[in-house]
């Protein structure tokens, strides 16, 4: 009997908490009123929500989107294009242009983009496969009426192609954002004019020098070549990636002795070996020449440009050519 007195006064002792708290939480209401009033609330939220997000635009909804496949593209699309466009450059940092793949969402991107700015010819082994199916997407080749040997598609070496590059671009997003017109002209006038002044440094530094012949790693400065009166014999000919025999190994030894030449110009994708080989046979010391296809991470770590780059490579060519 006791032990029923003791549960029926814990049961009043809960049963008033309970009442207690309901109380407090919801004074003139009973739960089903409260949990419509809830429900009411909430979807008031949710309306207001989506009718502002509507309203409101997203950061990057106005910008052009550019796709690239080489980083000079990308370098001067940005320069141009400003706070006006976003420009991705499909090939990771430090991978060789000519050997990159499309991924799907390389693909998905390609699809969504408004410009795709390319070289052209074989530089871009994917082009001609997607092109077609870009409905929506002006795709621009930038080396039509540029590109003259189909083995060497480093037009942008030149600074005066460089330029032609760089008026092609703007064209391109004027013909699709008109209304910002001025804008582009003006960036492109500003990059324009420290193009013709590098052209100017190169004409300047190498005016004044004791040979035309260097040796560059691969067959990626012909253009850069014929614009200043320059020869190249490369150590692995076209293909960065290619062998080098013992016959031409030879022959560049042969022609570095015979010429005196003191430089031989080394890159990332040719085996270290050759080059080395190539000075423990001769007085000739290793230097870079850097065919600017890609920033490496120590070169966006370092803030490297298309122009310091280039100014590297005049200060390498002064000491191969011996310019004073």
């Amino acid at each position: 009997m006791v032990l029923i007195e003791k549960d029926k006064a814990r049961n009043k002792a809960l049963s008033f908490s309970f009442v207690r708290k309901r109380i407090i939480l919801y004074p003139d209401a009973n739960v089903s009123q409260v949990g419509d009033r809830m429900k009411r609330i909430l979807t008031i939220l949710i309306i207001l929500t989506l009718s502002l997000s509507g309203c409101t635009k997203k950061p990057n909804e106005d910008r052009l989107s550019i796709v690239v496949g080489v980083y000079v593209l990308e370098e001067f699309a940005q320069r141009i294009g400003g706070d006006l466009v976003d420009v991705v450059n499909l090939v990771p940092p430090g991978v060789e242009a000519h050997d990159f793949e499309l991924s799907a969402q390389d693909r998905i991107l390609l699809d969504k983009s408004d410009v795709l700015l390319a070289i052209g010819s074989s530089f871009e082994s994917w082009l001609d496969e997607v092109e077609s199916g870009l409905k929506d997407t002006l795709v621009v080749r930038t080396g039509d009426g540029l590109l003259k040997n189909e083995s060497d598609p480093h037009i942008w070496l030149d600074p005066m192609l460089a330029k032609e590059i760089a008026i092609k671009i703007q064209n391109a997003l004027i013909e699709i954002d008109l209304e910002n017109e001025a804008a582009y002209r003006a960036n492109t006038q500003s990059l324009i004019q420290e193009l013709e002044e590098l052209d100017d440094l190169f004409e300047t530094s190498l005016e004044n020098r004791q040979r035309d012949l260097f040796i560059p790693a691969h067959d990626a400065f012909s253009y850069l070549a014929l614009a200043y009166g320059l020869t190249q014999r490369s150590i692995a000919g076209a293909n960065p990636e290619g062998d080098v025999d013992a016959k031409r190994l030879k022959e560049i030894i042969d022609l570095v002795n015979a010429q005196k030449i003191p430089v031989i110009f080394s890159e990332e994708n040719l085996d270290p070996k050759i080059a080395e080989a190539i000075a423990n046979e001769t007085q000739a010391i290793i230097m870079a020449l850097n065919p600017i296809e890609s920033l490496s991470d120590e070169d966006i770590e370092a803030g490297e440009s298309y122009f310091s780059l280039m100014e590297k490579n005049l200060d390498g060519l002064k000491i191969a050519l011996g310019a004073n």
